[in-house]
């Protein structure tokens, strides 16, 4: 029975990304509007990600931290493969959701510029307040803190997992629209968003949702005036920030020892 729920659950959570896989496909021919375009891109990876919940780290929820890190690099690995697979090792831009140029104190900004900046406020104040002020948010939090706990009081840790990756596959989604039309998009184009993403949340502490912003904004800043100044070294400049970061935090942090 729970290997034919299995396969239940694989072919109803497969079957709405492969239509619309599917559809995508037939109409790629047609130029569509950024907005459809958008719109079809989330339809693709919001449920892909709880599928990915599913199938890879549900069945390992009792597994070691180590365990779920070498689940997670592997399952970026094969994803990445189908992506090359599926698109190819050329490049690829998207049209801009918005239009227009706007000056700040001599500065230029591009209407799509504005939308990510934008689209940071929405979901740094949209996720302060349902991870600090909903009752799911609570359980997500308390999940990640102690599983175990969590489940002796009656949470349903497996619809935890399921939302955080599902949450994590619309922000993903957006983001990943915004940014098309600004950088060229390669099938490992993600690989190195995540691994920036990563230095932010180190340097940010994993703690607040501002400090990680901010954290954001100086690690460009750091690497727009690399880029100008020692463009050869400026992705090891990048990532060099994390060592100071994690000293500090080896210094300042106090050790907590789960049972």
């Amino acid at each position: 029975m729970r290997r034919q729920e299995q396969y239940r659950l694989l072919l109803g959570g497969l079957g709405f990304p492969a239509v619309v896989s599917a559809a995508i496909w037939f109409l790629s021919p047609v130029v569509l509007p950024a907005w459809v375009d958008a719109v079809l891109a989330a339809m693709l990876v919001i449920p892909l990600a709880g599928q990915i919940y599913r199938l890879v780290f549900e069945p390992l929820g009792n597994a070691s931290i180590l365990v779920l890190l070498i689940a997670a690099v592997g399952t970026h690995l094969v994803l990445m493969g189908v992506a090359l697979l599926a698109f190819g090792p050329e490049g690829a831009r998207g049209a801009a959701l918005f239009s227009g140029r706007v000056s700040i104190a001599g500065v230029a900004f591009t209407g799509q510029q504005i939308g990510v900046l934008a689209f940071s406020i929405v979901v740094l104040v949209a996720m302060h307040v349902f991870f600090g002020r909903s009752y799911l948010g609570m359980v997500l939090r308390a999940t990640a803190v102690n599983r175990l706990g969590a489940k002796l009081v009656g949470i349903p840790t497996e619809v935890s997992g399921t939302t955080a990756f599902c949450i994590s596959g619309v922000v993903a989604s957006v983001c990943g629209v915004l940014i098309a039309s600004m950088t060229t998009i390669f099938y490992d184009t993600g690989f190195i968003i995540a691994l920036k993403g990563f230095v932010v949340a180190v340097l940010g502490g994993l703690v607040s949702y501002p400090l990680a912003m901010v954290s954001a904004l100086f690690l460009g800043l750091i690497e727009a005036a690399t880029s100008f100044h020692w463009s050869q070294f400026k992705d090891a400049i990048t990532y060099a920030l994390i060592l100071p970061a994690l000293l500090l935090r080896s210094f300042t942090a106090h050790q907590e020892h789960e049972e």
